[in-house]
C-alpha cells in the first residue's frame, strides 16, 4: 500500500502544470466592444473602444451613404483590421461577399505595424472576405468574418480565421 502512495506522489508531483492557452473572445451580440481572430494561426483579441490617443480598440459606425464601416486595432502585436461594405450588400443569408479594394465601399484590409505605416494587406477577387451579420440595429453591429488578405506588391497572403466582432454604435 506504501508502494502504491507513493508512487502515486510521485507521478503527481512530477506532473508540470500547463499554462493555459489563450482563448479568443467570446462571439457575442450585446455591444461589448470585442474583436478576435486568428491571423496564420495567431490568436489576437482587441477589446475596448478605439479612440482618443489609444490606437487600440474597436469602432464601427453607418456613413450618411449607408457605409457599414468596422475597424479593430491592437497594440501588441501593432495590427489594424477594418472593412467597409454597403448596408444594402448584405444578403438574405446576412452575409457580405468582400472581393474589391474600393475605399470607402467594399474594402477589407489589414495592416502589420501599423504606427509605422507597416505593410497593407487586402482582399481581391481571388482573396475573398466573408462578414456574417449576427446583429445590425440602432445600437448594436455584430458578427464573424474570415478572409484571405493579399500584399499587392510582394504577393503574401495571411490567413484570418474565426473572426468575431461585437461593436456599440459609435
Amino acid at each position: 500500500m506504501s508502494i502504491l502512495i507513493s508512487c502515486t506522489l510521485l507521478i503527481t508531483s512530477s506532473c508540470d502544470k500547463q499554462e493555459m492557452e489563450p482563448e479568443l473572445v467570446p462571439i457575442t451580440t450585446s455591444g461589448k466592444n470585442t474583436m478576435g481572430f486568428y491571423v496564420n494561426g495567431e490568436i489576437v483579441n482587441i477589446e475596448g473602444v478605439l479612440g482618443g490617443f489609444c490606437s487600440c480598440g474597436v469602432s464601427g459606425g453607418v456613413s450618411q451613404d449607408n457605409i457599414i464601416r468596422v475597424l479593430g486595432g491592437s497594440d501588441e502585436p501593432n495590427y489594424t483590421v477594418r472593412f467597409y461594405f454597403p448596408q444594402d450588400s448584405i444578403n438574405s443569408n446576412k452575409e457580405i461577399f468582400i472581393s474589391e479594394f474600393i475605399y470607402k465601399y467594399e474594402e477589407m484590409t489589414f495592416r502589420d505595424d501599423s504606427q509605422l505605416g507597416g505593410r497593407k494587406f487586402g482582399c481581391d477577387s481571388s482573396n475573398l472576405g466573408k462578414v456574417k451579420i449576427l446583429r445590425l440595429d440602432d445600437q448594436v453591429l455584430a458578427g464573424t468574418f474570415e478572409f484571405d488578405a493579399i500584399h499587392a506588391e510582394s504577393g503574401e497572403t495571411i490567413q484570418f480565421t474565426d473572426g468575431r466582432f461585437d461593436i456599440k454604435w459609435n
